[in-house]
Formats: structure tokens, sequence, C-alpha cells
């Protein structure tokens, strides 16, 4: 059965945080489209990027292993064998993985077919594969999978809507590095700093040679939240903030409500006694925090209001949905508008045990699930292996 039992008990104090599957996977995106040689350091062992290696692999990309280290040695679509046979890929549910690989694949001649798993057929993509058919290459969308044929015109223009997610700006702005294409980019709004990370991990790349991947950004949120609530941690892989990563906003967060952060050798976060206000903020500009962001806000005695969430819709399950229900679970006093896209929680310093929490197989709803549970005094809590997508060690520190 997959349900695990979650205890009260402390963590270490000291920690290692994932690094980033977002750096990871937009890197090897690239270096797979650089002819050169090119390094990547401290790979994230999270599906998403297992995934992403693995149809690399299948269309010729060539890899080099030492550790968590990576070599890629040449380059797509230079590596392609022409077939007239449909290549069938290993699939994914990751997001990156699957939008990301599509203008790569664009890119071939042969004709590919993708597999859609999880909830990734339910996940916005029409926009980006439009954009790829005005452009030259082939694409069936079937209910699982995805047919695509190139090559792309080594020329274009790009007019890519944001509005769901900056996925696919990223995606196409990754063929920066083989081609001359003109983008459009609509309605980018607060989650701009995605973009600016895709840009430039594209400069760098082009003028070095290798790139060390940095702590994630939103697993850190996961130590941040229950040091500040439960126990001081210190995450000694975290050596400064990193301005690309949306959700390092959290910090600030933390810092404005008056919890004390340092640095000496790692980030050391410790436990706040005391809230004395709530927070406020726009949620589309860290979209992925969010879940995060209404666990501690359950637990400010005060009024905290997270505003423009409804993208959580469109992510690996309706997380807005499934955050309500946890939320129910817990016995949190909350309400949302949907005419006015906000949030307000009244949080209260403790909350009644529960037996447990069953949730999403998503990874952002089973780690958040986790920590309530942990806070509440343990508890069982289903399922929960999918947080390999994202951070395989999760309930090794949070059991």
């Amino acid at each position: 059965m997959n349900t695990i039992v979650i205890t009260s008990n402390k963590i270490l104090e000291e920690q290692f945080c994932p690094t980033s599957k977002s750096y990871a996977n937009r890197v090897l995106i690239l270096a797979a489209l650089t002819e050169k040689s090119f390094l990547i350091k401290d790979l994230p062992q999270s599906q998403d990027v297992i995934d992403l290696i693995n149809i690399l692999k299948t269309i010729g990309v060539k890899f080099e292993t030492n550790n968590e280290s990576v070599t890629i040695l040449n380059s797509f679509p230079a590596c392609e064998e022409l077939s007239d046979k449909t290549l069938l890929l290993p699939g994914s549910e990751g997001g990156t993985t699957i939008r990301f690989l599509l203008p790569l694949l664009s890119l071939g001649q042969n004709r590919y077919v993708l597999k859609l798993q999880g909830e990734m057929p339910n996940r916005p993509i029409s926009n980006l594969i439009d954009n790829l058919t005005k452009n030259g290459a082939t694409i069936t969308r079937q209910e699982d999978s995805i047919s695509l044929k190139g090559p792309l015109a080594a020329v274009g223009t790009f007019e890519v809507d944001c509005s769901e997610t900056t996925q696919f700006a990223s995606a196409l702005l990754h063929l920066k590095l083989v081609g001359s294409f003109k983008y459009n980019l609509l309605n980018v709004g607060n989650s701009k700093k995605y973009i600016t990370l895709t840009e430039s991990l594209i400069q760098k790349i082009s003028q070095e040679n290798e790139v060390i991947i940095p702590a994630d950004s939103s697993s850190l949120g996961y130590f941040l939240v229950f040091g500040c609530l439960s126990q001081t941690i210190k995450i000694k892989n975290v050596l400064k903030r990193d301005k690309f990563q949306a959700d390092d906003y959290f910090i600030d967060i933390l810092l404005e409500l008056g919890v004390e952060i340092e640095w000496d050798d790692g980030l050391i976060i410790h436990k706040h006694n005391k809230f004395t206000t709530g927070f406020e903020i726009d949620g589309s500009q860290c979209i992925d925090l969010v879940p995060t962001l209404m666990l501690l806000a359950a637990f400010i005695p005060f009024e905290s209001r997270i505003k423009n969430i409804k993208t959580l819709e469109h992510k690996e399950s309706n997380r807005l949905y499934e955050m309500k229900k946890i939320l129910d679970t817990v016995g949190v006093c909350y309400t949302y508008s949907f005419e006015n896209d906000e949030m307000l929680i009244r949080g209260k310093i403790s909350y009644s045990k529960i037996e447990g929490i069953k949730t999403a197989n998503d990874h952002r709803m089973i780690m958040i699930s986790a920590l309530f549970l942990k806070l509440l005094g343990g508890g069982k809590l289903q399922p929960y292996k999918g947080v390999k997508k994202s951070f395989k060690d999760f309930f090794m520190i949070f059991s």
C-alpha cells in the first residue's frame, strides 16, 4: 500500500538541499544543442531529470557519467541516426521534460513519438505545439502522446502566450543557440524570473564549458518553513541566495516576518517563536512556492493573503483544489475568492491531531501534507512515492 507513517520526531539539524531540476533540465537541453563537450556538475536525482537524460540518450546524445556529474559529448541533431521508422521515446510526466524536448526534437528529421505520463496529458501545451507547427514542424497530438517530425526552419517567429506557464517561452528560447528566431512573449506578468533564468543560462553555455547546478529554492522552502515553525536547521549546501530562482523570494517573506536567517558555511534558519503579523503576496511570481506559503500562513495567528494563484490548477494536479482539501482536513480557516483569485488564511498556533491526510499523487502536495502531519504530531499519509519527481530523499529526512 502506498502509505507512510509520519512521526513528530525532529530532523537532523544539518541538512543538504536537492539541487534544482529546473536549472538542470534547461542546462541538459542547451548542452545537447551546443557542439562542444559540456560538463554539468551536481545534477539532482529527480525523476524529471532522469527521464530527460534517458530520452536524450535514446535520440543519440552521448553522456559520460561520474557520480552526480555528466559530460555531454555530442549534439543534436548532428547525432541523429536517420530512420524511415517512427521512433518511440521513453515518456515522462515532467512539464520541463516534455515541453523542453519538443523544440529540440523539432530540429531533427526523424518522426518521434513522445509519451505523456501522469497528469501531463491534461496540462497546457497547445500554444507550444502551434508555434512549432507554424515554423515547419509536423506535430500530431494524441490523448497520451505527441507525434513530431521536423525539421524546423532555421529562421522564424514565435508568439508565446505565457499566461498559463512560462515553460513554453523557455522551451523555444533554447533555440537561440542554433537559429535566428524572433520572439514575442505575451502575458509574462510576474513570472519573468523563469525567462531570465533561461536567458542567463543560454549566455553562460555559449561562453563556458561547464555549469554547477545550484540548490533548488522550491525544495529549500520545505526546510525553511519547517525550520521557522519547529526547529533551527542549517542547510549546508546553500551558501548564497540565487536571484534567478523565483522561489528564492521566500527568504524575503520570512525576513519581513521577523524570522532570523543567517549565513555561516550554509544557510541557518532559526525557529521563530512569535509572529506579529501575517503576510500578503502575489502568488504568480513564485507559483510553485504557493502551497508552502499556505502551510506557513496556517500557523501564523493573523490573516495572510495570497493573490493570483489560479494557475495552480494547471500543475501536476489541480493544486488549488488539492490544497483546499488539505486545509479542510487540517481544519485551517480560509476563504478563496474565484472572482478576485485570492485566498485569505486566518491561521492559528496549533491544531488538533488528525489521523492522516490523503492527497493527490503530486510531489508538492505529498510533501506539504507530510509537513502538516509532522507539525501536528504525526499521522498516516497516502500516497507518498511521488516525491521522487523532485526530492527522492524527502522521507529519509521528514518521516
